[in-house]
């Protein structure tokens, strides 16, 4: 299918749409919410504080570092930063897209409209709520790599050392997306010889990650503590393996390795098989990390629908009879093609306008204005997580209270216990391990250090199993007799979804 068989100004016309559908949903819709602590750490850094000794995360570090420079460019102009850090996200797409075009055309133009019609789709709208996450960053840095991976062509020297940069940012967010590098390799070392392992955006990939370790080791030392921590209690948050083979992408992958396995694709097949090769790298790269949570699988299901898309265009080029018997040819079939990723996209438009869930983020970011505006604000609650405090707190600018995002390693440190209506008693402070004594200790005194002008607590029965194992938070800091007193000088005011709004009604203060 070329850009003649779909003419050059309509081609330009639906990638122009795809990313103007997603700029529409964009708009009216709240950050990501783990990119919006991301920014609030950026913030906090910025001001002097320590990474991960007074603002922690249990990611390493490269993710703050790559969401900073929307947080200082809205400094600098004086703007909100999530509006920023939306403009900053569409350049980096803008910038991966370009670069992919450019490695299409140059290795594959038959290919253009219907391969690049799904970079810009995968890209862009099908990304919807998790556009910023970790994952959709990894896959804008890293999606030129592969189209470069994959061809024989010269491409200008800064087109290599920039898509080799980008690549090693990009399989550096997260440990586990080195696997997807690797199998990347892989393919490539099949795929072209040990000359593939000279290739100029290789060498300054394997630079830019060693470059990273050495950075964390010299300039951010106290992540390892923290690191120690996360593999010592984030396995409590594991899924058991029946589940993570049961996930919808684990079942398309297997779909995916029969029709990579059907056909001899030849010089012409190498695209299919590297973006198959990626997805399974990060289809790896999810399950290693063992949660089954759905925006691990993004780079996955991006990579897949681009494989399937790129296979089926070498078939249908390999089978002009076949596309004769198509009613309007490949020019109708293309237009459909195009039909069915404008639609999909114009639904994720609806779902940003009218979402399923509720929107908990506008009552808090109203309750902050009204009653705690500069903080500090505080969660305690095992029923949801980052959400809503973040990015309520990015939108208000009030100060948050606690180290941590959430008290998500409560969830991790007591699954599997259940007590009295299957809700797990807290561990008496003498009888908890050192590392839960340690987080106890952490949350208590932040608690005690910058009493919230507005908590939130669970509001549900504590015998409820809906969404997840309700543990009673409020009874778990209660055993430390300061957050005890402190605790009894607050009142509920309202309710924000499952969460009690609790306001002082008294001096704060720990004694």
């Amino acid at each position: 299918m070329t850009e003649r068989q779909a003419p050059r100004l309509f081609a330009w016309l639906l990638w122009l749409a795809l990313a103007g559908l997603c700029v529409a949903a964009l708009g009216p819709s709240y950050i990501n919410h783990d990119a919006a602590w991301y920014l609030y750490m950026v913030e906090r850094w910025r001001d002097g504080a320590t990474l991960y000794r007074d603002v922690i995360d249990t990611n390493p570090p490269l993710i703050i570092w790559l969401s900073a420079p929307p947080v200082l460019a809205a400094r600098a102009l004086g703007v909100p930063h999530p509006a920023l850090f939306k403009v900053y996200v569409l350049l980096l797409a803008a910038w991966s897209c370009a670069i992919a075009l450019r490695a299409i055309r140059r290795s594959w133009p038959a290919l253009t409209f219907p391969v690049f019609s799904a970079v810009v789709f995968a890209a862009l709208p099908f990304v919807k709520q998790d556009f910023g996450q970790r994952e959709h960053l990894a896959l804008l840095l890293t999606l030129p790599y592969l189209f470069m991976a994959a061809s024989d062509a010269r491409a200008p020297a800064w087109e290599r050392l920039t898509t080799g940069v980008g690549a090693g940012l990009g399989f550096a967010i997260k440990p586990h997306f080195l696997a997807a590098w690797l199998v990347v390799e892989v393919a490539a070392l099949v795929a072209r010889g040990a000359r593939s392992w000279i290739r100029m955006e290789l060498v300054a990939a394997a630079a830019t990650i060693a470059a990273y370790g050495v950075a964390v080791l010299v300039f951010v030392p106290q992540y390892l503590p923290v690191l120690a921590e996360v593999r010592e209690v984030y396995g409590g948050l594991n899924a058991p393996v029946s589940a993570l083979i049961r996930l919808p992408e684990v079942q398309i992958w297997i779909g995916a390795a029969a029709l990579a396995a059907s056909f001899r694709w030849g010089r012409d097949g190498r695209l299919p098989l590297m973006l198959f090769a990626a997805a399974t790298g990060f289809v790896l790269a999810a399950l290693l990390q063992m949660k089954g949570w759905s925006y691990h699988l993004y780079p996955a299901r991006a990579l897949l629908l681009l494989f399937f898309v790129a296979a089926t265009s070498v078939i249908l080029d390999r089978a002009p009879q076949f596309v004769a018997l198509l009613r309007g040819g490949l020019t109708g079939l293309a237009t459909v093609f195009a039909a069915v990723l404008a639609v999909s996209s114009a639904r994720y438009v609806l779902e940003a306008r009218h979402p399923a869930a509720p929107d908990l983020v506008t009552p808090l970011v109203d309750a902050i204005r009204r009653d705690a505006p500069e903080g500090p604000l505080a969660v305690l609650s095992t029923a949801t997580f980052v959400y809503p405090a973040f990015p309520a707190v990015n939108y208000t600018h009030a100060r948050w209270g606690l180290r941590q995002n959430s008290v998500l390693f409560l969830e991790a440190l007591y699954a599997g216990e259940e007590g009295p209506g299957g809700v797990a008693p807290p561990h008496p402070v003498a009888a908890m391990r050192p590392t839960e004594r340690a987080l106890f200790h952490e949350l208590t005194d932040d608690l005690c250090r910058t009493p919230p002008r507005l908590l939130l607590v669970d509001a549900v029965d504590p015998r409820s199993r809906s969404t997840r194992r309700t543990f009673d938070v409020v009874a778990y800091v209660r055993q430390d007799a300061r957050v005890a007193a402190l605790l009894e000088h607050y009142r509920a005011q309202e309710t924000i979804g499952r969460f009690s709004v609790l306001v002082p009604d008294g001096p704060l203060e720990c004694r």
